[in-house]
């Protein structure tokens, strides 16, 4: 699979992560596994999306509305969530901005930057706990 979804920080963070050809279904069903279980679900803080080692990206613009439907669900969950989405490659980071669109109203603090350092920084008040 080349799209991974690992929950990490005692159960606070949620991590995605991206290599090679990555396909929609892929990045669907690790949104649906954010809120598969609803304890983990509410337990989360943050979420990182990384996409850097992504070749293509093989994601059509339903498959996108159906990840965002998939986010509303989990932001029901966890409404104050900080999301940060690493995208280098233009294709990818306009991608991210319509994900990003459909997403306002949940809560959400999303940031989507080029590179991953720039996100880890971004999201280390909150992985420390001082969200």
């Amino acid at each position: 699979m080349s799209y991974t979804t690992e929950f990490i920080d005692d159960g606070r963070g949620v991590l995605h992560v991206g290599t090679g050809v990555v396909h929609g279904d892929e990045i669907h069903a690790g949104a649906m596994e954010d809120h598969r279980v609803e304890a983990r679900a509410r337990a989360l803080r943050f979420g990182l999306v990384d996409l850097t080692d992504v070749t293509e990206l093989r994601i059509t613009s339903e498959h996108v509305r159906a990840i965002a439907a998939e986010s509303h669900i989990t932001a029901r969950l966890a409404p104050h969530v900080s999301v940060a989405i690493v995208a280098p490659r233009d294709s990818i980071y306009g991608m991210a901005r319509m994900w990003e669109i459909l997403v306002e109203g949940t809560g959400w603090d999303i940031r989507i930057v080029r590179l991953r350092e720039e996100a880890l920084d971004w999201l280390r008040p909150v992985r420390l706990g001082r969200d």
